[in-house]
């Protein structure tokens, strides 16, 4: 059984950095509040015993070795849309971390490799791309896009640089091996609450995607 009570206190704790006058969270991608927020992930991460660090973009992560190295990634995010919930994000990691921390407690071995991660950039309220982590561990992420700016001008690649990150070393955070993804999220909608159900199963999602086209002219 996972440590709910462990949850929601994190959860609590986490809403704290960029908390908003009414109760929301602001957090943007490459800022000082959002660097913050991770860190304080990490040390939930090291006290489940996790492997903790950052990718070459700033994804955060932390591995629990299995016997097998294919890798189960468990994540979410913890940047936020302008006045954003306390749950959108956050929880999808704190509950990869919450499940690994319950099995350790338990005493289970993993047969797979569970990488929790924390992906730079989903919401894509700062530079207006998004996903700008995931894109990187997808090996889509391009030097073209690092190019985008803020509201003030700054670029992805400056604001990389700002935090410590390498902008020209993007390409190592793709990821290989990757057997499964797995993400809880809140319900963006009013399915389950008006069926006062607590969980779902999606069997399918509407999503971004990127889509290239050529035309002859």
């Amino acid at each position: 059984m996972i440590n709910g009570e462990r949850i929601w206190i994190r959860l609590k704790e986490l809403s704290e950095i960029g908390k908003t006058d009414d109760g929301g969270v602001t957090r943007y991608s490459y800022t000082d509040l959002e660097a913050a927020a991770n860190e304080q992930v990490r040390t939930y991460m090291e006290e489940a015993g996790l492997t903790t660090g950052y990718d070459s973009v700033g994804n955060l992560y932390g591995i629990k070795k299995g016997t097998k190295e294919d890798t189960l990634l468990i994540g979410s995010h913890v940047d936020s849309v302008p006045n954003g919930g306390n749950f959108d994000g956050p929880l999808g990691v704190l509950a990869g971390i919450e499940v690994l921390e319950s099995l350790q407690e338990q005493g289970k071995e993993l047969t797979h490799t569970v990488k929790v991660m924390a992906f730079k950039d989903e919401e894509g309220s700062r530079f207006g791309l998004g996903m700008i982590g995931s894109r990187a561990v997808a090996g889509i992420l391009t030097a073209e896009q690092l190019q985008k700016t803020d509201a003030d001008g700054v670029s992805i690649y400056e604001a990389m640089k700002q935090q410590g990150y390498d902008p020209n070393a993007f390409g190592e955070a793709k990821l290989e091996n990757i057997k499964a993804y797995l993400e809880l999220h809140i319900e963006q909608g009013k399915i389950l609450e008006s069926a006062n159900i607590a969980a779902g199963i999606v069997s399918g999602i509407a999503g971004p995607c990127l889509v290239t086209y050529e035309t002859n002219r």
